[in-house]
Parts: C-alpha cells; structure tokens; sequence
C-alpha cells in the first residue's frame, strides 16, 4: 500500500511540474456489481453513482464519488444493499483526440445492509475501509464539455464481512481472506470552468516560444507579433504620405468621368478568431478579438464581409463542412445581435481544405479551427 501511494505521489508531482489546466466535473453512471469472494454474485445487479472531480493539471485529478449497489448470490442465498463512499486519484494518458484512457486508486468507507435469505437474518455494518483501483475511458464524442465514460473497478474490503459469509482464502481478485467485488460503469461527466491544453508545436513561425503550458499564450504571442507587424505598417504609410511629391500638371477631366470616378476603398485587415474542438466555442482571448473586428466594421458602415469558417483535418468531411458552416454562422449572429446589419455578412464554408497550420501538431490543428473576415 505505501509503495502504491509513493507511485501516486511522484505520478502526480510529474504531471504538475509540467502542465497545468484547472477543471471541475460532475458525472453519473450506471452501475453493474458481482460479488468476487466467497459468494458467487448474479450476472445482473445494479446500481448507480453520481461524483465530482477535480482536475489538477492535465493528466491528474481527484474524485468524490458515491454509489448504491445491490448485490445478489447463488451458492448462498445472501443479498446486499450497498451506499459506497470514496476518494481516488486519476491519472490520464493522451494518445488521441478523442478518446482518453485512465488509471486510478483509491479507497472508501461504506454502508452494508445484510439479508441471509436462507436463514432469514439481517445485519448492518458501517463505516468499513476498501482500497479501490479502477481503469477506463473518456470518449469525447458529444461536444460542448460533456464526456461519456466506461470504466471497471475491483474493490478489495478490509473484513470477511461483507457478503455475510466467511470462508478462509476466497479474497476475490488477488485471493486471501478478505471479501470483494468487481464493478462495470458506464455513464457521463460534464466539465466547467476548465482551462483547454494544447500540446507545444514542432513547427512554429519564427520567434514563437515553443514552451508553453496551454495555448492561450502561444495565441497572446501570435497576436502581439500580428499587432506590431500593423503598428510598422501603419507608420510606415504615415512616413509615405508625409513625403512631398512634386506636382503634376493638372489635366482636363471629362464630366462624365467626374461622375462614374470614387474614392478608392481602404484596405481594411480582419484578425481571425479561433474555436474549441468539435465546437462553437471561442477559445480564451477570441472573444476579445471578435469585438474589436465589431469596432472595426461599426465605425465603417459601407465595408461589407464575408465570414469564412474552417476546421481542421480530424474527423469525417461531411461533418467538418458543417462544423465550419456552424461556426461562420456564429459570427455572424454575434455581429448581427451586438449591431451590424445582416446585409453587410454573408458566410462561407471550406472545412478543412484551407488550413492555416499543418494538421499535423496540436497547435496547427488549434490555428486551423478559425473564421476569418474577409471583404467583399
């Protein structure tokens, strides 16, 4: 037990040292229990759970979790009713976009209503320890922060109490003298007030850091690079215009001429505004982004756009060409409700077939889920 707390501990402090994304989670599930000791459960007894989880960095995390099992035997006619509660640690493992396998261990304090149905007796028992350890899965294939989960635990209990009869070297699982049983879940988490973690580039313009805890910063960095290549730009056509130009001999305009001739439009230079995976939702610091572009188009009523959305390269076509469709949409509506007029918007969908970034890092895909504002 102490070296699996040890393992727990340096587990942790890894992932802690590197990366760091705050989140809370509330979840629920099914359960499905058997005895493993020395009663023979039922293939079908059920329960529920219900849980919070905490997030402390990218791959670890707590939980508090509750559940209520009934378990039923067949060699002995035993029935428990079961109020299950315990804290684990979890640790995550990243090897895809969309699915997210775990480990975890833990332990828990439990309530045990007892029925031997053959010798029609009852008993409680309250406030016994297990030590829990459990594997599984998120799937993320519902979008907007929520998360199906499966998972199996095996719980080892601290006495030969618990299914009410007592047989020396029936521990379940691992063997020995203490009662146990095995767990399958399934079910689904929902995450709020979480911070979204982007894998550092391999391949970055020049000058960008590519040591970065989230991407936020690498977005910040991006963004103040474009504000001063505008900044240089903008002095500079002040110098142009600053300096004298001989005069030119006035020539003869016809008047048909001065009636079809107009001032020549400004150029103007839209910043692209970025989105969650699989979403509609801005990422950090985008929203921003989309009220100065408001600004922009507000103080010049005869600029009319187009919003183009994009994605990037994981998932089917069909879904990708929706996704950027959705995702102009909400621009547009977004400048549509803060005032501009729906007229002067139209949108554009290319899905993944106009990537800003190679596909290829975490990073690129994150630049390539964008809408840009272009001028008609």
């Amino acid at each position: 037990m102490k070296k699996l707390l040890l393992l727990v501990i340096a587990f942790s402090g890894f992932s802690l040292a590197q990366y760091h994304q705050d989140g809370w989670g509330v979840g629920f599930g099914i359960n499905s229990v058997r005895y493993t000791g020395d009663v023979v459960g039922e293939d079908l007894n059920f329960g529920a759970n219900v849980y919070i989880q905490r997030d402390l960095s990218r791959n670890a995390g707590f939980r508090m979790k509750v559940d209520y099992n009934k378990f039923t035997g067949t060699n002995f006619k035993v029935e428990t009713n079961h109020l299950n509660l315990s804290l684990g640690y979890i640790f995550r493992f990243y090897f895809s976009d969309y699915i997210t396998p775990y480990v975890g261990a833990g332990f828990s304090t439990m309530y045990a209503a007892k029925t031997n149905k053959t010798l029609n007796t009852e008993q409680k028992l309250f406030g016994e320890i297990s030590a829990d350890i459990f594997f599984g899965a998120y799937f993320d294939w519902l979008g907007d922060n929520w998360l199906l989960k499966g998972e199996f635990s095996q719980h080892t209990i601290s006495t030969d109490k618990f299914d009410y009869v007592s047989i020396p070297g029936n521990g379940g699982l691992f063997g020995g003298g203490l009662d146990s049983y095995i767990q399958f879940e399934g079910g689904v988490i929902y995450f709020w007030e979480s911070t979204p973690y982007v894998a550092a580039a391999k391949a970055l313009p020049s000058g960008v850091r590519t040591k970065m805890r989230d991407f936020e910063p690498e977005l910040d960095a991006l963004q103040k690079k474009l504000d001063k290549a505008m900044t240089e730009l903008a002095s500079l056509q002040a110098r142009l215009k600053d300096k004298p130009v001989p005069p030119k001999e006035p020539k003869a305009v016809d008047p048909v001429v001065k009636e079809v001739v107009k001032e020549a439009p400004k150029a103007f230079t839209f910043k692209p505004v970025y989105f969650m995976v699989n979403t509609t939702n801005l990422v950090p610091g985008s929203e921003k982004v989309l009220n100065e572009n408001f600004d922009l188009l507000n103080a010049n009523p005869s600029v009319n756009v187009v919003a183009e959305g994009h994605t990037d390269a994981s998932g089917p076509m069909e879904l990708n060409k929706k996704l950027s469709a959705d995702r102009a949409q909400f621009v547009k509506d977004y400048l549509v409700k803060k005032g501009i007029k729906a007229d002067r918007i139209s949108t554009a969908s290319f899905g993944p077939d106009k990537p800003a970034m190679e596909n290829s890092t975490d990073a690129g895909r994150q630049l390539n889920r964008r809408v840009e504002l272009k001028t008609k």
